[in-house]
């Protein structure tokens, strides 16, 4: 199977606009990372740690390929927390909102 190459920055995320049919040479992947140290610098500004560049492949599926997903149902049963229907108190009890 084919695959595509990806360079990952810390602070960029995956560099699409650059996909590779091999994995990137030294001089290609300098340029992603001079690309990127021109959007965000070369430190982190929490860490100051020089941002990291990862190189990552992918599979290519061919134009007959389809992709396994596995079955899945939604759940019909939403929690009511995450609906926002109730406020949950610091005591642990259950109180509905005003105006519910």
């Amino acid at each position: 199977m084919a695959k595509v190459y990806f360079v990952r920055h810390q602070a960029a995320g995956f560099v699409t606009e650059y996909p590779f049919a091999q994995e990137p040479t030294e001089a290609q992947l300098a340029a992603v990372a001079k690309k990127c140290f021109q959007s965000f610098g070369a430190e982190h500004p929490k860490s100051g740690e020089e941002y990291w560049v990862k190189v990552f492949s992918f599979d290519v599926l061919g134009p007959s390929d389809v992709p396994a997903v596995p079955e899945r149902s939604l759940s019909s049963t939403v929690s009511a927390s995450a609906a926002g229907e109730f406020l949950v108190a610091g005591t642990g009890t259950v109180t509905p909102k005003a105006g519910v």
